[in-house]
């Protein structure tokens, strides 16, 4: 292998010499070109505080349809995250009151 015959000091002496990188993005890829695509997709989420597991919700979070992409594209260097939400609402509760939506 070809660690075995240099030293980590050659090496870099080396990678130095001939403009070389072991973190460096490769140039042969096109800029365009997307090495990781991911998507999440949630349908709902609601989340309520409770003063007691018996009594009405104080308060509620309800958050409708989440669609969020990670892209990543190394020959331009960048990273590309998207989100789209149909609904966030925040319900409070008062006591002998009819709920608003905040």
């Amino acid at each position: 292998s070809f660690d075995e015959f240099l030293t980590p000091a050659e090496k870099a002496k080396l990678y130095t010499a001939i403009g070389y990188s072991e973190t460096a993005a490769n140039p042969n890829l096109p800029k365009k070109f997307e090495d990781m695509k991911v998507n999440f997709h949630m349908e709902k989420l609601s989340v309520s505080i409770k003063d007691d597991k018996d009594k009405n919700e104080i308060i509620r979070l309800t958050v409708g349809e989440l669609k969020s992409t990670l892209t990543q594209r190394p020959g331009a260097q960048a990273i590309k995250i998207t989100a789209q939400l149909s609904l966030f609402e925040v319900t409070g509760l008062a006591a002998d009151r009819p709920a608003p939506t905040l």
